[in-house]
Protein backbone atom coordinates (compact mmCIF):
# COMPACT_ATOMS: atom_id res chain seq x y z
CA UNK A 1 0.00 0.00 0.00
CA UNK A 2 2.79 2.74 1.11
CA UNK A 3 4.70 1.43 -2.74
CA UNK A 4 1.27 2.55 -4.00
CA UNK A 5 0.94 5.89 -2.47
CA UNK A 6 4.59 6.89 -3.29
CA UNK A 7 3.74 6.01 -7.30
CA UNK A 8 0.73 8.16 -6.36
CA UNK A 9 3.14 10.84 -5.20
CA UNK A 10 5.44 10.98 -7.77
CA UNK A 11 2.19 11.27 -10.52
CA UNK A 12 1.90 13.77 -9.21
CA UNK A 13 4.72 16.01 -8.92
CA UNK A 14 5.61 14.81 -12.61
CA UNK A 15 2.01 16.92 -13.57
CA UNK A 16 3.13 20.06 -11.17
CA UNK A 17 6.31 20.18 -12.21
CA UNK A 18 4.93 19.93 -16.31
CA UNK A 19 2.87 23.31 -15.20
CA UNK A 20 5.04 25.03 -13.15
CA UNK A 21 6.20 28.73 -13.99
CA UNK A 22 9.75 28.99 -13.94
CA UNK A 23 11.64 29.66 -10.47
CA UNK A 24 8.28 27.99 -8.94
CA UNK A 25 8.44 24.81 -7.75
CA UNK A 26 5.07 23.09 -6.58
CA UNK A 27 4.65 19.50 -4.42
CA UNK A 28 2.12 17.82 -3.58
CA UNK A 29 0.41 14.87 -1.14
CA UNK A 30 -3.00 13.66 -1.62
CA UNK A 31 -3.69 13.95 2.42
CA UNK A 32 -6.27 16.69 2.15
CA UNK A 33 -7.04 16.78 6.19
CA UNK A 34 -3.32 16.36 7.59
CA UNK A 35 -1.86 18.67 10.07
CA UNK A 36 1.51 19.21 10.35
CA UNK A 37 3.80 20.89 13.33
CA UNK A 38 7.22 20.83 12.21
CA UNK A 39 9.87 19.84 9.96
CA UNK A 40 13.04 18.80 10.48
CA UNK A 41 16.35 18.26 7.35
CA UNK A 42 19.41 16.88 8.70
CA UNK A 43 20.99 18.27 5.14
CA UNK A 44 19.70 19.20 1.35
CA UNK A 45 18.23 15.28 1.06
CA UNK A 46 16.63 14.09 4.34
CA UNK A 47 14.09 15.57 6.06
CA UNK A 48 11.50 14.46 8.20
CA UNK A 49 7.52 16.10 8.67
CA UNK A 50 5.65 15.53 11.64
CA UNK A 51 1.99 16.20 13.13
CA UNK A 52 -1.11 15.44 14.39
CA UNK A 53 -2.36 11.84 14.67
CA UNK A 54 1.34 10.68 15.08
CA UNK A 55 1.90 11.25 11.75
CA UNK A 56 5.33 11.48 10.44
CA UNK A 57 6.26 11.79 6.95
CA UNK A 58 9.72 11.48 5.04
CA UNK A 59 11.65 12.39 2.31
CA UNK A 60 15.61 11.53 1.15
CA UNK A 61 15.47 13.66 -2.21
CA UNK A 62 15.26 17.09 -0.69
CA UNK A 63 11.36 16.50 -0.93
CA UNK A 64 10.45 15.72 -4.70
CA UNK A 65 8.88 12.42 -3.23
CA UNK A 66 7.60 11.67 0.55
CA UNK A 67 6.94 8.17 2.09
CA UNK A 68 4.84 7.71 5.69
CA UNK A 69 6.25 6.07 8.28
CA UNK A 70 4.71 3.92 11.06
CA UNK A 71 5.23 5.97 14.36
CA UNK A 72 3.66 3.92 16.57
CA UNK A 73 1.92 6.64 18.26
CA UNK A 74 -1.42 8.73 17.47
CA UNK A 75 -0.29 11.40 19.66
CA UNK A 76 0.00 14.59 17.61
CA UNK A 77 3.64 15.18 17.26
CA UNK A 78 4.82 19.32 17.66
CA UNK A 79 8.07 19.34 17.24
CA UNK A 80 11.36 17.39 15.33
CA UNK A 81 15.04 17.15 15.60
CA UNK A 82 18.05 15.29 14.04
CA UNK A 83 21.78 14.76 15.09
CA UNK A 84 22.33 13.30 11.51
CA UNK A 85 20.11 11.53 8.28
CA UNK A 86 19.33 8.44 10.78
CA UNK A 87 19.00 9.56 14.11
CA UNK A 88 15.84 11.45 14.78
CA UNK A 89 13.62 12.45 17.68
CA UNK A 90 10.01 13.72 17.62
CA UNK A 91 8.10 14.79 20.68
CA UNK A 92 4.68 15.63 21.09
CA UNK A 93 1.52 15.85 23.10
CA UNK A 94 0.31 13.26 26.44
CA UNK A 95 4.35 12.90 27.07
CA UNK A 96 4.90 11.72 23.35
CA UNK A 97 9.20 11.02 22.35
CA UNK A 98 9.56 8.56 19.64
CA UNK A 99 12.65 8.22 18.15
CA UNK A 100 14.23 6.55 15.57
CA UNK A 101 18.30 5.63 15.08
CA UNK A 102 17.98 4.04 10.97
CA UNK A 103 16.08 7.10 9.79
CA UNK A 104 12.80 6.16 10.20
CA UNK A 105 12.43 2.50 8.73
CA UNK A 106 11.63 1.76 12.70
CA UNK A 107 10.28 4.33 15.21
CA UNK A 108 10.29 3.71 18.89
CA UNK A 109 7.86 5.24 21.49
CA UNK A 110 9.85 6.09 24.41
CA UNK A 111 8.89 5.35 28.10
CA UNK A 112 8.65 9.45 29.70
CA UNK A 113 6.25 8.55 32.92
CA UNK A 114 4.19 12.15 32.05
CA UNK A 115 1.56 13.33 30.07
CA UNK A 116 2.67 16.50 30.12
CA UNK A 117 2.76 18.18 26.18
CA UNK A 118 6.19 18.47 24.81
CA UNK A 119 6.68 21.19 23.00
CA UNK A 120 11.01 21.04 21.58
CA UNK A 121 13.20 18.99 21.41
CA UNK A 122 16.92 19.32 20.43
CA UNK A 123 19.92 17.33 20.26
CA UNK A 124 23.32 18.32 22.16
CA UNK A 125 25.32 15.28 21.56
CA UNK A 126 24.67 12.17 19.43
CA UNK A 127 22.93 10.50 22.35
CA UNK A 128 22.01 13.31 24.57
CA UNK A 129 18.96 14.53 23.72
CA UNK A 130 16.76 17.03 25.62
CA UNK A 131 13.19 17.94 25.25
CA UNK A 132 10.78 20.72 27.05
CA UNK A 133 7.31 21.69 27.76
CA UNK A 134 4.61 22.66 29.73
CA UNK A 135 4.54 23.24 33.50
CA UNK A 136 8.39 23.54 33.50
CA UNK A 137 9.35 20.25 32.05
CA UNK A 138 12.89 19.37 31.18
CA UNK A 139 13.88 15.56 29.92
CA UNK A 140 16.84 14.36 29.08
CA UNK A 141 18.07 11.07 27.79
CA UNK A 142 22.47 10.71 27.79
CA UNK A 143 22.10 7.14 26.49
CA UNK A 144 19.93 7.59 23.34
CA UNK A 145 16.44 6.72 25.00
CA UNK A 146 17.31 3.84 27.07
CA UNK A 147 17.01 6.07 29.71
CA UNK A 148 15.02 9.16 30.45
CA UNK A 149 15.43 11.65 33.51
CA UNK A 150 13.67 14.73 34.45
CA UNK A 151 15.67 17.81 35.05
CA UNK A 152 14.83 20.53 38.06
CA UNK A 153 13.83 23.87 36.06
CA UNK A 154 12.66 25.50 38.87
CA UNK A 155 10.28 27.44 36.75
CA UNK A 156 6.67 26.65 36.40
CA UNK A 157 5.88 28.54 32.88
CA UNK A 158 5.43 26.33 29.73
CA UNK A 159 8.65 26.35 28.16
CA UNK A 160 8.06 26.85 24.95
CA UNK A 161 11.42 26.79 22.63
CA UNK A 162 15.13 25.32 23.33
CA UNK A 163 18.34 26.58 21.33
CA UNK A 164 21.39 24.73 21.81
CA UNK A 165 24.49 26.53 21.49
CA UNK A 166 26.95 23.73 21.13
CA UNK A 167 27.54 20.43 23.19
CA UNK A 168 27.26 22.25 26.43
CA UNK A 169 25.24 24.95 26.27
CA UNK A 170 21.71 25.60 25.48
CA UNK A 171 18.66 27.97 26.56
CA UNK A 172 15.04 27.73 27.14
CA UNK A 173 12.35 30.44 26.85
CA UNK A 174 9.46 29.72 29.10
CA UNK A 175 6.05 32.10 29.92
CA UNK A 176 2.67 31.73 31.51
CA UNK A 177 -0.94 31.72 29.43
CA UNK A 178 -2.10 34.76 31.32
CA UNK A 179 -1.19 38.84 31.92
CA UNK A 180 0.79 39.28 34.89
CA UNK A 181 2.55 36.03 34.79
CA UNK A 182 5.84 35.19 35.05
CA UNK A 183 8.52 34.64 31.91
CA UNK A 184 11.50 33.29 32.12
CA UNK A 185 15.18 32.45 30.45
CA UNK A 186 16.78 29.32 32.01
CA UNK A 187 20.37 28.17 30.76
CA UNK A 188 22.69 25.66 30.49
CA UNK A 189 26.55 25.28 30.79
CA UNK A 190 26.52 21.00 30.99
CA UNK A 191 25.02 19.82 28.22
CA UNK A 192 21.12 19.47 29.70
CA UNK A 193 22.48 18.22 33.05
CA UNK A 194 20.99 21.42 35.25
CA UNK A 195 19.39 24.46 34.68
CA UNK A 196 19.28 27.68 35.95
CA UNK A 197 16.93 30.57 35.50
CA UNK A 198 18.80 33.52 34.37
CA UNK A 199 16.54 35.94 33.71
CA UNK A 200 12.61 36.52 34.78
CA UNK A 201 9.87 39.14 34.28
CA UNK A 202 6.15 39.83 34.99
CA UNK A 203 3.74 40.58 32.56
CA UNK A 204 4.58 40.06 29.01
CA UNK A 205 5.52 37.06 27.65
CA UNK A 206 8.78 35.59 26.24
CA UNK A 207 7.74 33.37 23.53
CA UNK A 208 10.77 32.34 21.64
CA UNK A 209 14.66 32.40 21.98
CA UNK A 210 17.65 31.96 20.10
CA UNK A 211 21.67 32.46 20.19
CA UNK A 212 24.27 32.94 18.18
CA UNK A 213 26.64 31.59 20.72
CA UNK A 214 27.02 31.95 24.49
CA UNK A 215 26.71 35.35 24.94
CA UNK A 216 24.13 37.19 21.62
CA UNK A 217 20.79 36.11 21.62
CA UNK A 218 17.62 37.21 20.46
CA UNK A 219 13.97 36.74 21.86
CA UNK A 220 10.47 37.71 21.03
CA UNK A 221 8.24 39.42 24.13
CA UNK A 222 5.00 39.46 23.47
CA UNK A 223 1.68 40.55 25.35
CA UNK A 224 -0.30 37.19 26.39
CA UNK A 225 -2.81 37.45 23.88
CA UNK A 226 -1.18 38.11 21.18
CA UNK A 227 0.81 35.63 18.95
CA UNK A 228 3.84 37.85 17.78
CA UNK A 229 5.67 40.71 19.62
CA UNK A 230 8.84 42.64 19.59
CA UNK A 231 12.35 41.71 19.47
CA UNK A 232 14.90 41.73 22.07
CA UNK A 233 18.66 41.51 22.37
CA UNK A 234 21.49 40.17 24.78
CA UNK A 235 24.60 40.42 24.45
CA UNK A 236 25.62 38.87 28.01
CA UNK A 237 24.10 35.61 27.56
CA UNK A 238 20.64 36.93 28.39
CA UNK A 239 21.13 38.08 32.06
CA UNK A 240 19.82 41.55 30.81
CA UNK A 241 17.56 42.38 27.62
CA UNK A 242 16.88 45.69 25.22
CA UNK A 243 14.38 46.23 23.22
CA UNK A 244 15.31 46.62 19.70
CA UNK A 245 11.77 46.66 17.42
CA UNK A 246 8.27 46.85 18.36
CA UNK A 247 6.01 44.68 16.22
CA UNK A 248 4.09 41.56 16.16
CA UNK A 249 7.19 39.39 14.73
CA UNK A 250 6.88 35.04 15.98
CA UNK A 251 10.18 33.94 15.05
CA UNK A 252 13.63 35.23 14.01
CA UNK A 253 16.73 33.61 13.29
CA UNK A 254 20.15 35.19 12.44
CA UNK A 255 22.67 34.14 10.24
CA UNK A 256 25.34 36.70 12.28
CA UNK A 257 25.06 39.90 14.60
CA UNK A 258 23.58 41.62 11.66
CA UNK A 259 21.89 39.58 9.15
CA UNK A 260 18.48 37.59 10.19
CA UNK A 261 15.07 36.64 9.07
CA UNK A 262 11.90 37.03 11.03
CA UNK A 263 7.87 35.89 10.52
CA UNK A 264 5.24 38.31 11.69
CA UNK A 265 1.59 36.99 11.63
CA UNK A 266 -0.16 40.05 9.85
CA UNK A 267 -4.04 38.91 11.51
CA UNK A 268 -4.25 37.00 14.66
CA UNK A 269 -7.75 36.00 13.73
CA UNK A 270 -7.09 34.51 10.06
CA UNK A 271 -3.24 34.64 10.09
CA UNK A 272 -1.18 35.25 7.10
CA UNK A 273 2.32 35.18 7.37
CA UNK A 274 5.25 37.77 6.30
CA UNK A 275 8.45 37.42 6.15
CA UNK A 276 10.81 40.23 6.99
CA UNK A 277 14.90 40.83 7.07
CA UNK A 278 17.22 42.86 9.04
CA UNK A 279 20.63 43.89 8.19
CA UNK A 280 21.47 45.90 10.88
CA UNK A 281 21.29 43.90 13.66
CA UNK A 282 17.53 43.95 13.86
CA UNK A 283 16.69 47.61 14.15
CA UNK A 284 14.74 47.41 11.23
CA UNK A 285 13.02 44.96 8.76
CA UNK A 286 12.10 44.81 5.48
CA UNK A 287 9.22 42.67 3.87
CA UNK A 288 10.67 40.19 1.43
CA UNK A 289 7.80 37.80 0.91
CA UNK A 290 3.82 37.53 1.56
CA UNK A 291 0.83 39.52 3.29
CA UNK A 292 -2.36 38.98 2.63
CA UNK A 293 -2.33 41.62 -0.39
CA UNK A 294 1.13 39.67 -1.91
CA UNK A 295 0.69 35.90 -1.67
CA UNK A 296 0.83 35.58 2.34
CA UNK A 297 0.24 31.92 3.29
CA UNK A 298 -2.64 31.48 5.76
CA UNK A 299 -1.27 30.45 9.24
CA UNK A 300 1.46 30.23 11.45
CA UNK A 301 4.64 29.56 10.02
CA UNK A 302 8.32 28.66 10.89
CA UNK A 303 11.72 29.86 9.49
CA UNK A 304 15.75 28.14 9.39
CA UNK A 305 18.61 29.54 7.87
CA UNK A 306 20.39 27.15 6.24
CA UNK A 307 23.18 28.91 5.09
CA UNK A 308 24.23 33.15 4.00
CA UNK A 309 21.78 33.10 1.02
CA UNK A 310 19.52 30.32 1.56
CA UNK A 311 16.32 29.97 3.62
CA UNK A 312 13.67 27.83 4.14
CA UNK A 313 9.73 28.93 5.26
CA UNK A 314 6.77 26.91 5.88
CA UNK A 315 3.56 28.75 6.83
CA UNK A 316 0.03 26.94 6.65
CA UNK A 317 0.00 24.72 3.75
CA UNK A 318 3.12 26.06 1.96
CA UNK A 319 7.07 25.29 1.98
CA UNK A 320 9.18 27.53 0.53
CA UNK A 321 13.21 28.49 -0.39
CA UNK A 322 15.13 30.69 -1.38
CA UNK A 323 18.97 30.72 -2.44
CA UNK A 324 19.68 34.43 -3.20
CA UNK A 325 18.89 36.04 0.70
CA UNK A 326 15.64 36.31 -0.09
CA UNK A 327 15.67 38.25 -3.03
CA UNK A 328 13.20 35.37 -4.93
CA UNK A 329 11.57 32.85 -3.53
CA UNK A 330 10.91 28.72 -5.09
CA UNK A 331 7.41 26.98 -3.89
CA UNK A 332 8.24 23.70 -2.85
CA UNK A 333 5.63 22.33 -1.67
CA UNK A 334 2.09 23.64 -1.51
CA UNK A 335 -1.27 21.65 -0.26
CA UNK A 336 -4.10 21.92 2.43
CA UNK A 337 -2.35 20.85 5.36
CA UNK A 338 -1.20 22.58 8.16
CA UNK A 339 2.88 23.18 8.14
CA UNK A 340 3.65 25.08 12.02
CA UNK A 341 7.66 24.67 11.30
CA UNK A 342 10.45 24.35 9.10
CA UNK A 343 14.47 23.39 10.00
CA UNK A 344 17.01 22.56 8.11
CA UNK A 345 20.53 21.73 9.36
Amino acid sequence: MKKIWILFISILLLNFVSLAQVGWFPQSLPYPNLNFNDINFSNSNHGTAVGEDGLIFRTTDGGNSWEIQESNTSNNLTAVSSFNQDRIVAVGENGTIVLTNNGGMNWTVQNTGTSIKFNDVEYFEQNTIVAIGDSGTIIQTTDDGITWEFKVSGSETNLSSLCCVDTNIGFISGFGPHFGNISNLLRTTDGGFSWEIIWSDTGWTMRYVTFLNASYGFAIYAFPLLGGGDVLRTTNGGVSWESIYGGKLRKICFIDTLNGYAIETFDDLYPSDVIHKTTDGGYTWTTIFGGPTNGGPRGYGGLFVLEGNEAFFVSGNTIIKTTDAGNNWDFLFHYSSNFQDVMFT
